[in-house]
């Protein structure tokens, strides 16, 4: 861990200054640092897209604009995808042909990503896997989403894979999740004063007082957050009283309310709790049964006992269209 970190820091100390290993600055770094007319090409980008960047969305795309390193951070709803579509339109003005890989840690969170901002977007490990360093051409962009999530090893793994000469861009909240693994990569970049780095506070998204971004702020600052009288979907933050003996069936008519049906993933119902009155298991048995009895079973091969229904942990059949999460995996080294 220790040789882990000496290389994240003398990495990070390179790209924010724009430096190969030897010690030289990149033509394209001075070419980011002496580049003019950034106010004027996000004038017009407001224009062409009717909308008005906040001051601190406007530093954050001068920042990302003439940095080989650069961090933004920020809550949910301050716009930081706004910062990104902006940077990118920026760079198709300018840079026809940039190459830009839009990163995350997870599968879902890239899909987000290429949703908000239209481009394509994959997990670190896929971009490894997919790229060569040899493929990744001088003055590429990589941007990194939910920075926060990421620990020291899938950094290193990545920085070591990125070659000299590219821009990279941070993104993330260093209040919302932490990695699962070692290390608080996002957080110990905070506050460096040779990183570039800008904080979007100021909250674009969902207008309501009981809205998400509003609510993570409070939470953020110690106080009391607003909650929304529930009145269906769309209505904000909620809190929703029910005895706890009737908290199942409870939570199946809000499931219906929000438009579940068991096809998709649209309405997540989430449970702090195993068993017992609004546990998982018995939510799960319940909604299963409701929308997936009827659904053919998944089966497979025993050498003993033949074709055999499969079955979760808790005795429940598996049946073709389930949602699977994973809980637990297995690796095997070669």
């Amino acid at each position: 861990m220790f040789i882990i970190e000496g290389y994240l820091v003398q990495r990070f100390r390179q790209l924010a200054s724009g430096e190969d290993a030897h010690g030289q600055t990149s033509l394209f770094a001075k070419a980011g640092q002496v580049h003019s007319g950034i106010e004027g090409l996000l004038t017009d980008y407001e224009s062409g897209n009717g909308i008005r960047l906040t001051d601190e969305q406007r530093d954050a795309v001068v920042a990302c604009a003439t940095s080989s390193l650069c961090v933004i951070l920020g809550g949910a709803g301050t716009g930081k995808t706004t910062v990104l579509k902006a940077v990118y339109s920026m760079l198709d003005s300018v840079q026809p042909g940039t190459p830009i890989y839009q990163l995350a840690l997870a599968g879902r969170a890239a899909q987000r990503m290429s949703e908000a901002t239209g481009r394509e977007s994959m997990t670190i490990a896929a971009f490894t896997t997919k790229f060569q360093s040899s493929d990744i051409a001088l003055g590429s962009v990589v941007v990194v989403d939910e920075v926060s999530m990421i620990d020291v090893v899938l950094m290193y793994r990545l920085l070591k894979h990125l070659p000299n000469g590219i821009r990279l861009v941070l993104v993330g909240d260093p209040s919302q999740l932490p990695p699962i693994g070692p290390g608080l990569v996002l957080h110990a970049l905070v506050d460096i004063p040779s990183i570039p780095q800008v904080e979007l506070k100021v909250v674009t998204r969902q207008s309501s007082a009981g809205g998400i971004p509003q609510v993570a702020a409070a939470i953020h600052s110690h106080i009391l957050a607003t909650w929304a009288e529930f009145s269906g979907y769309g209505s904000g933050v909620s809190f929703v009283r029910c005895p706890d003996a009737q908290i199942d069936d409870f939570v199946r008519e809000l499931y219906e309310q929000l438009g579940g049906d068991g096809t998709n993933g649209d309405v997540q119902v989430l449970s702090v709790t195993r068993n017992g009155d609004g546990g998982v298991i018995g939510l799960n048995m319940l909604l299963h049964g409701r929308y997936h009895k009827d659904a053919d079973c998944v089966s497979y091969l025993d050498a003993e006992f033949g074709r055999v229904n499969a079955r979760t942990l808790d005795r429940l059949s598996i049946r073709v269209g389930d949602l699977v999460m994973f809980t637990e995996t297995t690796m095997t080294w070669v």
